[in-house]
Parts: C-alpha cells; structure tokens; sequence
C-alpha cells in the first residue's frame, strides 16, 4: 500500500522515559534541549480516540524541529499506556513501531 508521497514531514514516537529520550536525541543531533510539556487531563483538554474520549493523566510531550522533519516524542501517563499500546501494538508491551501487516 503507497501513501502517494514520497515527502516525510511528522514522525511520532511513544516512549517510556521521555527526559532519556530527549537528552538522547539532543546529544545525536548537537542541538539545544527542546522543551517538555506536561499536557493537562482530558477535563482541560479532551481527547478523542476513533470518537471515543479517551481518559489520560500525566502525558508529557516534547517536539523536536528540524530542517526537513519534526519528531515528535510522547511518553505516555497513568492511564492510557495499556490502551495505547493495545490499539496501536496489539496488546503487547513493545514500543515501536506498529506492524501493519
């Protein structure tokens, strides 16, 4: 299956240890430390997951910019890491890339 473009703009990662992660990705690219936030619940900022809202806490992101692409690294909080993971990876406790297949 082709997604009709050769062009990569946004690739998103989930992590385990976000603070680890960012200062790995700073080190690897000799840049400054982007900045990590802290995204508040689904009270303030409501979520929704193929129309379903989803019930989260501590989810913390980071956003790093670079000349052709912007990755994106996001560790999930308390609740949703099972729901996450199970959706995306099939239940298993990998992080990574989901197999499409």
């Amino acid at each position: 299956m082709s997604i009709g473009t050769k062009k990569l703009v946004h690739i998103a990662f989930v992590v385990r240890d976000l603070d680890k992660v960012v200062d790995a990705w700073t080190k690897i690219l000799g840049i400054e430390r982007p900045r990590i936030w802290n995204i508040p619940g689904p009270d303030v900022a409501p979520v929704l997951t193929n129309g379903h809202p989803e019930i989260y806490t501590n989810c913390r992101i980071s956003v790093i910019q670079l000349e052709n692409v912007t990755l994106k690294l996001t560790q999930p909080g308390d609740e949703p890491r099972e729901d996450i993971l199970g959706k995306a990876w099939g239940g298993n406790d990998a992080y990574g890339i989901p197999d499409s297949g």
